[in-house]
């Protein structure tokens, strides 16, 4: 006993400066993170950030300090000569450090949980839960970095290439590194809100963190330290060169070889299947009785989507797969798969729905996903945004534009922007969310105008110049946007500076917001939305959203809502909760109220689109990202 004492005693004594930083970067982290991170969240989020982050390199110094450092300077030599069995000083290190990190974690836990305590409903229950998971996942870190420092000279190049493994595993197969052990136990999204125990996690963490000990104590026990001696030799210089050869060779291998899967291909099984001649479309429509709106929508997109294909010189074939959902409302459609070859959404693509359906919205909505899918999100950066948007609507307007009410509501819904400058183009995706669906709607003005003076083959040649693009996800990506700046594309391909058209651009919309479409803007305008915070004492906070009308009432309102990370500012909506309520009649107000659901710090986005009479867009009343006081 006196022997473990001694040497607790000298281990502690060398970990003293890890202790006093470790202390300090805690508080240091704790204190920015919910200062200028995470301003308004949980604090128990930012325990997953410590942990997956400053944690790590804690348990890796630690690590280094007990057992490299300790081989290196020959303090390890001295300690195995002495009468004492060959694991004791490696399990009296193990435990030292293993209860140095659980008091540090465990200190960072008990102060979030007593903040958060102080405007969340939470109880010791799940403050042990919460406990049991750091602890665990502290065991199995450990362990491994016990490990690892064990390996003396190898442990850098090791480290590498185990990290390069999971990365290949994580990036090529169906292994998820998110879901599985250690990282599981402080996911971002569960630890701070999950009350079940994961218990799939804890078994895993816990099996590493044994797995690794007992290799530990067997490494340390072979040959009488020998191996472990032999590992703490200084690496030569030839041994330097090879692995570093080594480590760059699996670094160039891994990048080179190493793609993302392709997504196992979505087939329908059912009978009430209707396929395309050009077999870009497939549309499973559930019930024979529903065969004549699946065949005129597969026939109305096959259309545009052949034609595209050919525009944009497409010769790689891709399909739109439809399945219908009677659940949803309107245009609402739910994205279930998308990628460069396939995109599976559902919608309610029937007439006979309480809510609106309109065809061509839906069409255009699939030409942008197709873009953003083809082009791995490139086609939707800052700048060249707002012409997706307005390509996508003008090609399945282009060969309507003589149809009265198309024209008429598309321009009502776009003229809710009647002041159009460089600076809103260039920051598009905000603008994007105040204005809605309307968004395309506007973007189709420009492009629309655009087409009228130089040509519809223009506007393709400047599609297929600035949004049909290849994407790389790397450098390559960035130094194109670099040699190529909308602006410049623009007037390359239209020989007109990108300034003065947007300046016709803004007149063309105020001219026509000063005529026939002047008392629709006023209407329109009679729209405002707003939301109250109801917090009465011993219950949870109530949020009261309202939408007011001066004028003509609308025929039904959308509510959606959605918690946002630190780093969000909007979201899409179908990944947000939504509710429809009908306008009540002979009222001029419509209220909705969330009980509940979230809490005090919290940040929340919320969206309300109201259908009126005239038009069949959707009209987005309000788009806000607030935090619940």
């Amino acid at each position: 006993m006196r022997s473990i004492l001694a040497l607790a005693r000298k281990d502690m004594q060398r970990v003293v400066s890890i202790l006093v930083f470790s202390i300090i970067i805690e508080i240091i982290f704790f204190i920015s993170y919910h200062l200028f991170l995470g301003q308004g969240m949980s604090y128990l989020i930012s325990i997953p950030e410590f942990s997956l982050t400053f944690f790590l390199l804690i348990a890796y110094l630690l690590g280094n300090t007990l057992a490299s450092k300790e081989h290196y300077e020959g303090t390890q030599s001295f300690v195995e000569a002495l009468p004492i069995p060959r694991r004791q000083p490696v399990l009296v290190k193990y435990f030292c450090g293993l209860a140095l990190l659980l008091i540090l974690i465990t200190a960072y836990l008990v102060l979030a949980f007593y903040l958060t305590a102080q405007s969340e409903p939470v109880d010791s229950d799940f403050f042990i839960l919460l406990w049991i998971r750091s602890a665990v996942y502290v065991f199995s870190l450990w362990g491994f970095m016990l490990l690892i420092n064990h390996l003396g000279r190898l442990r850098i190049p090791l480290l590498i290439t185990l990290i390069l493994i999971v990365i290949t595993l994580d990036s090529s197969t169906s292994f998820e590194f998110a879901r599985f052990g250690p990282a599981m136990l402080m996911d971002r999204g569960t630890f701070p809100f999950e009350r079940e125990w994961p218990w799939l996690a804890l078994q895993q963490s816990a099996l590493v963190g044994l797995s690794c000990l007992l290799v530990t104590l067997v490494m340390a026990s072979r040959r009488d330290g020998g191996v472990v001696e032999l590992l703490s030799k200084p690496i030569s210089q030839a041994e330097k060169a090879f692995m570093i050869c080594l480590c760059i060779g699996a670094v160039v291998a891994f990048s080179v070889l190493v793609e993302d899967p392709p997504p196992e291909p979505f087939e329908f099984t059912a009978d009430e299947v209707i396929r395309s001649e050009s077999g870009q479309v497939e549309i499973a429509y559930l019930d024979k009785e529903y065969a004549l709106e699946a065949q005129s929508l597969s026939d109305y997109l096959d259309k545009h989507l052949t034609d595209l294909s050919a525009a944009m010189g497409w010769e790689s074939s891709f399909k739109l797969k439809i399945t219908l959902d009677e659940t949803l409302l309107g245009n609402e459609h739910t994205y279930y798969t998308s990628s460069e070859s396939e995109i599976v959404v559902d919608v309610n693509f029937l007439s006979q729905q309480k809510t609106p359906w309109d065809m061509q919205n839906f069409a255009i909505s699939m030409i942008h996903r197709v873009f953003r899918s083809r082009t791995d999100g490139r086609a939707m950066i800052e700048g060249r945004h707002w012409f997706l948007d307005g390509f996508s609507a003008w090609w399945v307007l282009r060969d309507e534009r003589h149809q009265s009410d198309i024209k008429k509501t598309t321009l009502q819904a776009s003229l809710y922007l009647q002041v159009i400058d460089v600076a809103k183009i260039s920051a598009w995706d905000s603008e994007e969310e105040q204005l809605g669906d309307e968004s395309f709607a506007v973007a189709y003005i420009g492009v629309a105008q655009m087409a009228s003076r130089w040509g519809d083959q223009a506007v393709i040649d400047l599609a297929n110049q600035s949004i049909n693009i290849m994407a790389f996800n790397d450098v390559r990506d960035w130094w194109w946007e670099k040699r190529n700046p909308w602006a410049s594309q623009f007037e390359s391909a239209l020989s007109v500076k990108w300034e003065d058209f947007v300046n016709d651009w803004r007149q063309h919309v105020q001219v026509l917001a000063l005529g026939e479409y002047k008392e629709t803007i006023a209407s329109l305008s009679q729209l405002k939305a707003k939301y109250s915070i109801i917090a009465d004492d011993g219950r949870p906070l109530r949020i009261a959203l309202n939408v007011f009308s001066k004028g003509d009432t609308p025929k039904n309102c959308t509510y959606y809502h959605a918690s946002l990370r630190p780093t969000e500012w909007s979201l899409y909506l179908e990944d947000m909760y939504s509710t429809n309520l009908s306008w009540p009649k002979g009222e001029q107000a419509l209220s909705l109220n969330l009980p509940g659901i979230y809490s005090s710090g919290e940040r929340v986005y919320f969206v309300t689109e109201c259908y009126v009479s005239h038009l069949k867009f959707p009209v987005r009343v309000m788009a806000e990202a607030v935090v619940i006081p």
